[in-house]
């Protein structure tokens, strides 16, 4: 990896190889940074957060969770953006306490690009955990390329172009395919450049979903030359446009169910099990945030087509949910959502 002012690119295949390179990437990721925060303190009673806005169909969202320690998820900390105060809520069966996991929430609706944001995270006591310097919403992002219903083949290289993200550290653009195999992401510093080009050996059948965006906020992948201290705490803050392309042919090993939402088929090997489903995406999630972009790029897909997609949670909460319904690597959209009134 390369963590200078140039490009960062790296490829990853959902081998043994990459769930160990996961695990260590999740070691990285939870270096301290040079925010103000409790990570110097090496007992149990040391709080971590890892906080991220994205962008669903109504507008800006936030979502964190909090972790001890002994990396517990814990709901004891007062989590503020712009004096506005997080609800906790849990994610799980919602029959069951023992494996949901506590998520703090906050609609941003009436903010917009160009706005700032203000994480503060406390104790009860007022004590400060974490207060990053203040993030900046990137402004709206447009995907120039590839287009939709553009002709893409198994191991052709990609052009991605895009326009916009004013306001952004980085741009990140990515690429996951649909069957969990293919992880690409691409990092350069916002202004370098308006393009980029996925290798030719990226690329797999059966499609995926393509993007690029605009990211800001205090991350050890956009921190070159922090020291490692012990866990860490970040806050990311992004704004994507990605799209999703087919590339035949299309196979699967998955069973799939009668069509469902816009006639997709669904994948029928759901985890079924919330533990295992909020193992998967939250080590995921911290390890790499462009696992965050990707589901938070999936689920704005769905919202976007379905008015009507009440997940909570944000991408976390949506990547659980679709791992525990459905499976915990083909992704195919519509599944999800949308969801019949109550």
């Amino acid at each position: 990896m390369v963590f200078a002012e140039t490009i960062m690119a790296n490829k990853f295949s959902r081998s043994k190889e990459l769930s160990l390179f996961i695990m260590f990437l999740f070691t990285l990721s939870t270096m301290s940074l040079s925010a103000c925060s409790d990570n110097d303190n090496s007992t149990v009673s040391q709080r971590v957060v890892q906080a991220m806005v994205s962008f669903d169909d109504e507008g800006p969202v936030a979502t964190a969770w909090v972790q001890d320690g002994n990396q517990n998820f814990v709901s004891d900390a007062i989590l503020s953006i712009n004096d506005r105060l997080f609800e906790v809520i849990l994610l799980g069966d919602g029959e069951s306490n023992e494996y949901s996991v506590p998520i703090y929430y906050l609609e941003l609706y009436d903010l917009k690009g160009g706005d700032s944001l203000t994480l503060l995270a406390k104790r009860s006591d007022d004590t400060v955990i974490y207060a990053p310097s203040t993030a900046q919403i990137p402004m709206p992002m447009e995907l120039l390329e590839p287009t939709s219903g553009q002709t893409i083949l198994p191991g052709e290289p990609v052009t991605v172009r895009w326009a916009g993200g004013d306001g952004a550290t980085d741009i990140n653009t990515f690429y996951a395919d649909n069957q969990g195999e293919e992880l690409y992401y691409d990092i350069q510093k916002y202004g370098e450049g308006v393009s980029t080009t996925i290798p030719a050996d990226v690329i797999r059948e059966g499609g995926g979903i393509i993007g690029a965006a605009g990211v800001t906020g205090d991350y050890p992948l956009m921190s070159p030359g922090t020291e490692a201290k012990g866990l860490g705490s970040s806050f990311v803050v992004y704004r994507d446009a990605a799209l999703v392309v087919e590339v035949p042919p299309y196979d699967t090993t998955d069973e799939v169910i009668g069509k469902r939402g816009d006639g997709a088929e669904c994948p029928h090997n759901g985890l079924n099990d919330w533990f295992k489903a909020r193992q998967m995406c939250t080590n995921e999630f911290v390890a790499m945030f462009v696992g965050a972009i990707v589901w938070g790029a999936r689920w704005g897909i769905d919202a976007g087509k379905h008015p009507y997609c009440p997940i909570l949670g944000g991408p976390l909460g949506y990547c659980n949910q679709y791992r525990f319904r459905f499976s915990p690597h083909v992704w195919v959209t519509g599944c999800l959502c949308p969801t019949k009134p109550k």
